[in-house]
């Protein structure tokens, strides 16, 4: 039996693409609960707990870590209704503002190794940034339902 294998970056290309045509969609749902936010009061969760594939660039998972080079991953694929969760793995205290979201939000400080996390509850995509030592670090969030429809 000849085993045949799609090659990593087509795999991560096509769900680029796939993320690409969510962000150009819309839709109205009267009945979606709005997004709400929820500081993490637990030990801090970790990557590895997680589960989150992929790389630096692109992933898909509910983890993002902010790291003294920016975002880590800078685009984040993740499943909707899952909470979010952004640690600081930086030396000191960073603040999360969702630039797109149609209502200002806005973090908590987030102390270095802690986390602040926000559960979407809706298919949406938040472009998010921070200010760390005065430069601007920028990065995307896509949240999408996965799994059976049950169509």
């Amino acid at each position: 039996m000849i085993r045949k294998t799609i090659p990593t970056t087509i795999v991560v290309a096509a769900t680029f693409v796939a993320v690409a045509i969510g962000a150009c969609t819309s839709s109205s749902n009267p009945g979606a609960s709005s997004p709400t936010t929820h500081p993490s009061t637990t030990a801090n969760p970790t990557p590895s707990s997680l589960k989150d594939r992929g790389n630096a660039s692109f992933a898909y998972g509910t983890f993002v870590t902010f790291t003294k080079k920016g975002f880590v991953p800078h685009t984040l694929l993740s499943p909707m209704g899952a909470p979010i969760v952004w640690r600081n793995s930086a030396s000191d205290p960073i603040v999360i503002r969702f630039d797109n979201y149609g209502t200002a939000l806005t973090s908590r400080p987030i102390p270095p190794g802690g986390t602040w996390s926000f559960n979407p509850n809706a298919e949406l995509s938040i472009a998010y940034h921070t200010i760390w030592n005065g430069k601007r670090y920028a990065a995307f969030v896509q949240t999408q339902l996965v799994g059976n429809s049950g169509a």
